[in-house]
C-alpha cells in the first residue's frame, strides 16, 4: 500500500471554497477509484490555512490511475487559484 500526504497552504479567505471543492472531489475519488483506500482532508490546529490531504492506494497502479484521471486534472485546475503555493507532497510505503 502507498500513502500520500499533501501539505496545502490555502490563500486567506479561500478556505470555505477550498474545503467544498475537496468534499466534492474526495467523494468522487472514493466512489470511482477502486484502488483508493482513503482520501481525507485535515486542517491544522496550529497553522491557519494549512491543510493536509491524507490518501492511500492499494498499489502504484492505483496511484498512477488517480494522478492521470480527468477528474484529478479538473480538480487541480479548480483549486489552483485558491492556493498560496504548490502543495508539498510526500509518498510513503505503508509498513503496518
Amino acid at each position: 500500500m502507498i500513502a500520500v500526504l499533501a501539505e496545502i497552504h490555502v490563500k486567506a479567505g479561500e478556505e470555505a471554497e477550498f474545503e467544498e471543492a475537496v468534499r466534492v472531489f474526495a467523494a468522487h475519488v472514493r466512489d470511482n477509484e477502486p484502488g483508493n483506500r482513503q482520501y481525507r482532508l485535515g486542517k491544522s490546529r496550529r497553522t491557519p490555512r494549512l491543510y493536509t490531504m491524507i490518501e492511500s492506494y492499494s498499489d502504484a497502479e492505483a496511484l498512477e490511475a488517480h494522478a492521470k484521471s480527468e477528474h484529478f486534472r479538473a480538480f487541480s485546475t479548480t483549486i489552483g487559484s485558491l492556493l498560496e503555493q504548490a502543495p508539498r507532497i510526500e509518498y510513503l510505503d505503508v509498513v503496518c
